[in-house]
């Protein structure tokens, strides 16, 4: 099925209260690193949502109201320092992005237990939901940040660290003869395992991924631009309040890339949730309608050229293929069943991309 409903269709942020001893943890943190006096918090809340990489804490005071972010893990403290630099200039050159809060001793973030926490001003937005004017809104600011992040220079030291890791690029990697493997290996797993559905689940979709493979090889560009994008714009990556964009968040996702592959997964999750949250069922008009807006907005800020426009249909079933190949090695090869759902979303995004 698509224009279905997924994971990122959820767009308002809802927060739980925390326990005491999280409460007494971040008001420690708030007040020593911040000087935020303890009695003047009135609540603190955590978004209730699966945060894999972080917590996000809301910390509302009698005057002002805060988000502090924990950075979950063990993490390159370099490379946070480093996206929190970036967000500062990317805001001096207009883009909207979340407004840091420095330590009292000027520092970008701080270190509590071996976890880094950074603290901004919160703002009062849901995840982009897609309205007109919020679809409008986000080819606007994305524009904005390609245009920004065009600027950076870029050494080829820094390509090579924003470059996929070599493992990220083999999982993703695909042809007809991997593709088969996988499909051999499926059956394989079905035989000895028939209760398992997934194996059958993958199997009726064998003729429509084979297909797609072949064509999308065919389809490849001969050149493409490359530089730094925002290579997870997604919306729940984006934070809105029904009418405007507010900021754009998850800097961490920064890499060297081709640019019209950043655009062309923005575009497709940007109008695919304008189709979903508005209930609409003529795809094609839909499609091109919410294509057409984001791409003039886009364009107003950012201009790319007709053949670059040519590829975006070549890119968003290339990119779905390439996180259902990543998703499926990892099931049939690694033993991993983590991203199994990508087989429907990402046959869904598959299909979809013809519309665009």
């Amino acid at each position: 099925m698509i224009f279905q409903p997924n994971n990122h269709s959820k767009w308002k942020i809802h927060y739980r209260p925390v326990s005491q001893k999280e409460a007494e943890n971040v008001k420690n943190i708030a007040g020593s690193c911040y000087g935020i006096e303890p009695q003047n918090i009135l609540t603190i809340e955590q978004v209730d949502e699966a945060e894999i990489n972080s917590n996000n804490f809301k910390i509302t005071t009698n005057k002002n109201t805060y988000l502090l972010r924990r950075y979950m893990g063990v993490r390159n403290q370099a490379a946070i320092g480093e996206t929190l630099k970036l967000m500062e200039k990317l805001s001096i050159k207009g883009v909207n992005v979340p407004h840091l809060v420095p330590s009292q001793s000027k520092q970008l973030f701080v270190i509590d237990e071996n976890n880094p926490y950074a603290l901004f001003i919160f703002l009062n937005a849901d995840h982009y939901r897609g309205t007109r004017q919020e679809i409008e809104s986000a080819g606007r600011e994305i524009g904005k940040l390609d245009k920004a992040l065009a600027c950076l220079p870029i050494t080829g030291k820094q390509r090579k660290k924003l470059s996929l890791l070599k493992k990220v690029r083999e999982l993703r990697s695909y042809n007809l003869s991997i593709w088969k493997k996988i499909f051999q290996e499926a059956r394989h797993q079905q035989k000895n395992n028939p209760k398992d559905q997934f194996h059958a689940d993958l199997l009726v979709k064998e003729d429509f991924i084979l297909k797609d493979v072949r064509n999308v090889i065919k389809q490849k560009p001969r050149s493409t631009a490359w530089g730094i994008v925002h290579f997870d714009l997604h919306p729940h990556n984006l934070l809105a309040n029904g009418k405007k964009i507010a900021a754009i968040i998850d800097f961490d996702s920064l890499h060297y890339l081709e640019k019209t592959r950043s655009l062309a997964f923005a575009l497709h999750r940007m109008a695919r949730q304008y189709i979903i949250f508005n209930n609409l069922t003529d795809y094609s008009k839909v499609a091109a309608e919410a294509k057409n807006i984001f791409l003039n907005a886009y364009q107003d800020i950012c201009p790319i050229d007709k053949k670059e426009l040519a590829t975006i249909p070549y890119f968003i079933r290339d990119e779905a293929l390439s996180r259902l190949t990543h998703a499926m090695k990892d099931n049939y090869f690694n033993n991993n069943p983590a991203w199994r759902q990508d087989l429907f979303k990402q046959t869904a995004h598959m299909a979809e991309a013809v519309y665009f």
